[in-house]
């Protein structure tokens, strides 16, 4: 079928929208998907791909290009060296690659509005697609408008090994000026704690891929940096569909369109690994590293300068589903609200002994790596949302202002569609046991992954294990490591009701709790006091007045309330109509959930008003006693934020293994319920067993009710 050719406005040089005066016409024809370009199963629609280089099959598309929109530069079948794009319109690309070996150096671009759809490349400085192999050198790119970003990398099948490296480059992504118009997501869930208001994701990578980055500066302004999303279908298992490296770069939130951004530096899901080496993640504008990069960017007009605060990064990494993992080296320096934080991750590790496993069969695979780095973070540095990560730390240093290394924790999504995450503010509430859990062994689960693999004695505990962190080193660990998992939420994606949190140290100095805990969030939206009314409650601040608000009573589940008129969930939307799923997998392919207590589904959902100055519209005048607390949309970044209190164990065990000259000095009580140290190890406290104080003899493995204390 024909179809009609597309016109882009030249004026001066720069892409203008239709109708500006003064601007000559281009006509070029359609690029279509039909062509090789990346088809994954997050795209949607058939954009309209009008750029200024299209090169595809190892030619430049002469009837494709608008090259009127490049000023300078030299233009080959081989290589785009130098030039300039400035683009001031709507979803206009820069270069564009399909089934080609390119050089793209010394390209400066910017561009001014919105971008049309990330998951395809749609509106981005350089995408690349199919059988392709593209390095890029001093590529220079700043961009304002939502979904606008400056690196696409998109491999519908593995066999095409499209390959991507960028290197002394500078790419930024302002997403906050103009309005969306984008096909499909033009912002992160809310349920991932990131701020729905971020647009841009600077670069993102789909399919199967494999994507370099070195000496580079990389910023968005809110929602990602590095972002891998839609990854293929791994074909062997513990074999990746993407894999990032980033090398010598700074990764950093911008803080010019909000003083309180919300954004992670990359993302992780599905069959993808993505690899840190001596980067500065956040709060990078007065590192050394940046101000040696900044110095190496070619004078281009455009500022290399940003603003920026620590701690404005929310997340080092997101890791999510199958055996997604991410990894840090040689130096890495991280300086993020929280490290790493999973959501929805199966990554597998077996033991010895576990004869009826798939070990034989299943690689371990999806493992963290920590090494020779440093993470200063404001809460956990692992924050663990009830799922199974496998975590390996070598002399690494983590600098917590809350003094938590690692939280593992009731998961707090409370699912796609659904308006709040609420759960009971008495932390001595009582907590129904999960009768399959076993707090002294490993549990395990059959557990079917990437839809296909079957892994038999899935361990479904957290396992941590610190090598080399000590006082001679200089990375002795000083924080707490916390299992406050518990069943009472509404949070979605949790696979295991009771789940251990296992911690092996091996060489390392230790000071503060290793502890089953209780826990709740640091704050709320508003709470809830019981009711005898249609809607089982009354909604309050935190002083326990009754705030205004709407009450709306879902058609299809409980929707999910968005700033913005006209959203899912506002009084015009359709009914029953569900947000896009973006980083979250389709719904055929979310964990098996047997096992848990069943969610509870609210019968009406609750919006509160604000004044002026975005405070809580108090309408009451007595004081009354809340019993719930709520978070949703408008402050997602709540999410993750906990106090604990070391307490019992109900579903929530710890392990402790000491070995190789380890210390570990408790400072304050800590419950476990195994506990093994080494002849050459020792614990500077006090040990009791089922309320009997012991020696602790080497090589012995204890378990039951373990409190150690100072």
């Amino acid at each position: 079928m024909n179809q009609e050719k597309l016109v882009t406005y030249i004026l001066n040089g720069v892409e203008v929208p239709e109708g500006t005066p003064g601007a000559l016409p281009y006509e070029t024809a359609p690029i279509g998907p039909e062509g090789g370009l990346y088809q994954g199963g997050m795209t949607k629609g058939r954009p309209a791909y009008r750029a200024a280089l299209f090169v595809d099959g190892g030619k430049v598309q002469e009837d494709k290009s608008v090259t009127a929109a490049i000023t300078g530069g030299n233009i080959s079948d081989a290589s785009l060296e130098g030039g300039r794009i400035d683009s001031d319109n709507k979803h206009f690309n820069g270069v564009m690659v399909n089934d080609s070996d390119y050089a793209v150096k010394g390209l400066t671009m910017t561009a001014d509005g919105s971008g049309g759809n990330d998951f395809k490349g749609f509106g981005s400085g350089v995408a690349v697609f199919g059988k392709s192999n593209v390095e890029v050198e001093n590529l220079v790119y700043s961009a304002a408008g939502a979904v606008r970003h400056g690196v696409f990398a998109g491999g519908t099948k593995p066999e095409d090994n499209l390959t991507v490296t960028v290197r002394n480059s500078f790419i930024k992504a302002d997403g906050s000026k103009y309005p969306s118009e984008a096909e499909g997501m033009s912002s992160c869930p809310w349920m991932l704690g990131i701020s729905p208001d971020g647009h841009a994701r600077a670069t993102m990578c789909d399919g199967y891929s494999h994507v370099n980055y070195e000496k580079d500066i990389l910023l968005s302004d809110g929602w990602g940096v590095l972002s891998v999303d839609d990854t293929g279908d791994t074909k062997e298992f513990g074999k990746y569909s993407i894999e990032m490296a980033v090398k010598d770069s700074v990764i950093d939130v911008t803080t010019e369109s909000s003083d309180d951004p919300s954004c992670y530096a990359t993302y992780s899901i599905g069959g993808c690994r993505n690899r840190f080496y001596n980067c500065v993640v956040g709060n990078g504008t007065g590192s050394e590293k940046f101000a040696q990069l900044k110095a190496a960017l070619p004078d281009t007009g455009i500022s290399y300068d940003y603003k920026t605060k620590k701690y404005g990064m929310t997340y080092a990494a997101v890791v999510a589903n199958e055996h997604a993992s991410a990894g840090w080296y040689d130096g890495c320096d991280v300086t993020t609200k929280y490290g790493v934080m999973y959501h929805k991750t199966n990554n597998v590790r077996y033991v010895p002994g576990a004869e009826d496993d798939s070990s034989a069969t299943l690689p371990a695979c999806g493992v963290t790596e920590v090494q020779n780095s440093t993470f200063n973070t404001n809460g956990a540095a692992f924050l663990v949302k009830a799922c199974t990560p496998v975590i390996d730390v070598k002399n690494s240093r983590f600098n917590s202002d809350k003094g938590v290394i690692v939280q593992l924790m009731t998961c707090d999504d409370p699912g796609m569609g659904t308006p709040a995450f609420s759960e009971v503010l008495d932390p001595n509430a009582p907590v129904e046991k999960d009768p399959a859990y076993d707090p002294y062994n490993f549990n395990r689960k059959n557990q079917k992954l990437f839809r296909k693999f079957d892994v038999k004695n899935m361990i479904g505990d957290v396992q941590v294990s610190f090598t080399d962190c000590n006082y001679a080193n200089g990375t002795a660990l000083e924080g707490d490591c916390y299992n406050s998992i518990n069943v009472l939420t509404n949070g979605e994606g949790m696979i295991w009701w009771g789940q251990n949190l296992v911690l092996s140290y091996d060489n390392c100095d230790i000071r503060g709790a290793m502890s089953s805990s209780v826990a709740t969030h640091d704050a709320y939206s508003y709470y809830m006091v019981p009711a005898d009314n249609p809607y089982g409650g009354i909604p309050v601040n935190a002083e326990g007045f009754e705030i205004a608000g709407k009450w709306d009573k879902p058609s299809f589940g409980p929707p999910m309330p968005m700033d913005e008129p006209g959203g899912p969930g506002a009084p015009d939307a359709g009914a029953g109509e569900l947000p896009p799923m973006g980083d979250m997998p389709p719904m055929g392919d979310m964990p098996d959930m047997g096992g848990m207590p069943p969610m509870p589904e609210p019968k009406f959902f609750f919006t509160p008003d604000y004044d002026e100055n975005g405070d809580l519209v108090v309408i009451g005048t007595e004081k009354l006693q809340p019993t719930l607390g709520c978070i949703i949309g408008k402050n997602a970044t709540y999410l993750g934020g906990l106090t604990n209190t070391p307490a019992p164990t109900v579903n929530n065990g710890v392990w402790v293994s000491l070995k190789n000259g380890s210390t570990w000095t408790p400072a304050k009580t800590s419950y476990l319920t195994r506990l093994e140290v080494s002849a050459d190890s020792r614990i500077n406290g006090k040990v009791t067993v089922d309320g009997a104080e012991i020696t602790v003899e080497p090589g012995k493995v204890y378990t039951g009710k373990i409190v150690v204390t100072a």
